[in-house]
């Protein structure tokens, strides 16, 4: 979700409160951001962690609770320049699975375009969120799972910045290697595991025509429990941990690769994360 600081600040401007209250919440928060990154520097993450209570915002053509101190501001800012905003173009009455789905961003995308959608999230506290924010926008036919996808069902433990949700992972070097402040205290969450070729045999669709993954550092997991659920993928669109010294990348693109899925494109998110999107059949 990185981008050029002046063109962030311009997209905090196109976030709408839903009235004063929320409105001097948000702003005083940017002021305190700004204030914060002159003075000190080191311990930002956004000026979502400068929040002092819930707010609801309209972002998007879609409205969202966002959390106090919490990184949930930033996933609702305008996307023109992600992945997502140029790949993911679900249509009426495909099926789309995520996984790692925090807030809602993509699913209730997903949901307005008409899409069956299954959502996964481990976090617990972010399955509220989610739920929430589905209620907000009447997205009430999407599949809510709280749980993890991994490569076998267990209870694990995942490890969630206080201040930034959405670097939970269950790799314990993971936080640290994102660089997560030494501000934001990590909590520890026992969370179920499931495979998603078992939770997804119950829903029954033939084809699923979009598997978005946001893992964490826990991708190549995610698709060793699901190779009936690639096997009837049309297209994947995952983060992955892309780092020649690792070997997640090398697992993934075997996985993908094993299914029948070719990686057309890839887009570095941050300095050792890539998204990748896979086709099945790709043209030209």
């Amino acid at each position: 979700m990185s981008s050029h600081p002046a063109s962030k600040a311009a997209s905090y401007l196109a976030i709408h409160p839903k009235d004063v209250s929320d409105r001097l919440a948000l702003y005083s928060a940017l002021v305190r951001a700004g204030l914060w990154r002159v003075s000190r520097g080191a311990g930002y993450i956004g000026p979502g962690q400068f929040l002092r209570k819930a707010i609801q915002v309209s972002a998007g053509g879609f409205v969202f609770e966002l959390r106090p101190e919490s990184d949930d501001l930033d996933y609702v800012l305008p996307r023109t320049a992600t992945p997502m905003a140029g790949w993911f173009r679900p249509k009426p009455g495909q099926n789309v699975v995520e996984v790692g789905a925090h807030i809602g961003v993509n699913t209730l995308i997903a949901a307005r375009l008409g899409a069956r959608v299954a959502a996964f999230e481990a976090n617990p506290e972010t399955v509220e969120a989610l739920r929430r924010n589905l209620a907000l926008n009447h997205a009430d036919g999407v599949r809510v799972v709280c749980a993890a996808a991994g490569s076998r069902e267990a209870v694990g433990e995942l490890r969630v910045p206080l201040l930034a949700s959405g670097f939970g992972s269950f790799r314990t070097e993971w936080v640290d290697e994102a660089r997560t402040p030494a501000n934001s205290p990590i909590r520890r969450l026992r969370v179920q595991i499931v495979r998603l070729d078992d939770t997804l045999d119950e829903v029954a669709w033939p084809t699923i025509d979009w598997l978005l993954v946001d893992a964490e550092g826990s991708e190549a997991e995610v698709l060793s429990g699901a190779e009936l659920t690639l096997a009837r993928a049309n297209r994947v669109i995952i983060e992955v941990d892309a780092r020649s010294s690792h070997p997640t990348s090398e697992r993934v693109a075997l996985l993908l690769r094993g299914a029948g899925l070719t990686v057309i494109s890839k887009f570095p998110q941050f300095a050792f994360t890539d998204y990748w999107l896979a086709e099945r059949n790709p043209i030209g």
